[in-house]
């Protein structure tokens, strides 16, 4: 199996991971590859602890992780974007292209520039693999065939304790936190992925991160990657 354990990465290793060619796997390396590498993404209910727990696939895997800040970052900064697609092909995967011209809406902020830039990072951490990627729609754009679509839920008053808990304040102000949060990230997926983050259907695996903690639902999602390469590699065998 390719997957592996270790430790996690963190942002600028994740960086590194972007930037440097020797974060895809060659059949020079000792192993020939027989499958397309996975993508784990996490999509997640705010206050949830979805970042918490994708931060644990990261450590068990030894992959990094790439949350929404990371990601937005990426995609602004025109001249590291540059840097970071060089690894792709000289024409863009088919799936990338057919993106760019459903998903990019005449309407909202992210109309042109970033969500083609977005879209493009997306393209970059799907054909190196091996990568834990965090919200912005991540599982709803990235090939089916080698990502691993997990969505992290709880019931409303418990991760409004949990925000309440984490950021000090007061239970209306966390309710707002949540309230605010889960409409900006359902907005952001049906606006320019057409899709409803809210529908279980389109997910691998849901995760009510009530009754798991951060280790136990990793190790589930971590179970199900596993799976899902094996898969890969036997149908390629």
């Amino acid at each position: 199996m390719a997957l592996s354990t270790g430790r996690s990465l963190d942002a600028f290793s994740a960086l590194q991971h972007y930037l440097d060619s020797s974060g895809v796997r060659s059949s020079g390396d000792g192993e020939a590859r027989t499958a397309p590498p996975i993508t784990v993404a996490i999509t997640r209910q705010a206050g949830s602890r979805g970042a918490d727990i994708a931060r644990e696939v990261g450590q068990l895997l030894g992959w990094p992780v790439y949350d929404h800040e990371l990601l937005d970052r990426i995609a602004e900064e025109k001249g590291l974007s540059a840097r970071m697609l060089k690894d792709l092909d000289e024409r863009p995967v088919g799936w990338l292209e057919q993106s760019i011209q459903s998903f990019i809406s005449p309407h909202g902020p992210l109309h042109g520039r970033y969500l083609t830039g977005l879209l493009r990072v997306l393209a970059t951490l799907s054909k190196k693999g091996h990568c834990v990627v965090v919200g912005r729609g991540a599982a709803h754009v990235l090939p089916g065939e080698t990502t691993l679509a997990v969505r992290v839920v709880a019931p409303r008053s418990w991760r409004v304790a949990q925000v309440q808990q984490s950021l000090h304040c007061s239970e209306a102000e966390a309710e707002r936190w949540v309230d605010d949060h889960d409409r900006e990230r359902l907005s952001f997926v049906k606006r320019h992925f057409h899709a409803d983050a809210d529908d279980p259907t389109l997910y691998d695996l849901v995760l009510n991160s009530k009754r798991l903690n951060p280790r136990d639902g990793a190790a589930m999602i971590v179970q199900a990657a596993h799976v899902l390469e094996s898969q890969l590699v036997a149908a390629k065998a």
